[in-house]
């Protein structure tokens, strides 16, 4: 008789929230495209780059993310909900242990029938447990892709204005886990905005970019977040 393993801890990583080629990296490179010929036609003006050079904007939104007053209020949040739902399930857990050692204890003083009964019982509350553990991952999970969901949208559309703002051809994730750039020619200028999307979500400025459906290429659900 195996006992139900603890909940998943909450994925309060972005990193481990959403995988590479998810909404928020996709809608980035796939938006990017209206930057690129915004900016190709931008011929004058302030936000055109340099002759001869190609800007591009690098962002690590999960750093982004982690390092803004929202998303650590939603690392929080999950955490703290986490913490219940531990605590909980470790109290069932640890009372069908000590049922355990005691029916094992007791089986030599018990007819066969009596410790199949008692048997039976015990396994029907080890499943419960499961079928608990179970529920309260997918509650964590779906907590998690409601808390950073609207953040990655949020960073999606910031970097996007960003981008057209000051005449970037695109924009790049810059995650650990989704590094997408192995080579780029001596012309291309990568500047890193990382920290101008984290300003950007403290302040509750930047219009969102809502993420495509999974058909359009652009959507990859996260554990979520969470």
């Amino acid at each position: 008789m195996t006992l139900a393993a603890r909940p998943a801890p909450p994925e309060t990583s972005p990193a481990r929230r959403r995988a590479p080629g998810s909404a928020a990296l996709a809608a980035l490179l796939a938006l990017a495209a209206a930057a690129l010929a915004a900016t190709a036609s931008a011929q004058d003006g302030a936000s055109a780059p340099p002759p001869g050079k190609i800007n591009v904007a690098v962002v690590d939104t999960n750093k982004a993310i982690d390092a803004s007053k929202p998303g650590k209020q939603a690392a929080s949040r999950i955490q703290t909900r986490y913490s219940q739902l531990d605590k909980k399930l470790q109290g069932l857990q640890k009372d069908a242990q000590a049922k355990a050692e005691e029916l094992s204890k007791a089986a030599e003083g018990l007819t066969p029938e009596e410790f199949e009964k008692r048997r039976a019982a015990l396994q029907r509350e080890v499943d419960s447990i499961q079928a608990e553990t179970t529920r309260a991952e997918a509650e964590l999970k779906a907590a998690a892709e409601e808390a950073y969901g609207p953040l990655y949208d949020r960073a999606a559309g910031i970097a996007t204005d960003h981008a057209k703002r000051y005449g970037y051809v695109m924009v790049l994730e810059n995650s650990d886990e989704d590094k997408a750039v192995i080579f780029a020619d001596a012309q291309m200028v990568f500047i890193d905005i990382t920290k101008d999307v984290t300003e950007q979500l403290d302040s509750g400025k930047g219009a969102s970019r809502p993420a495509a459906k999974p058909s359009q290429g652009r959507r990859a659900p996260r554990a979520r977040r969470r």
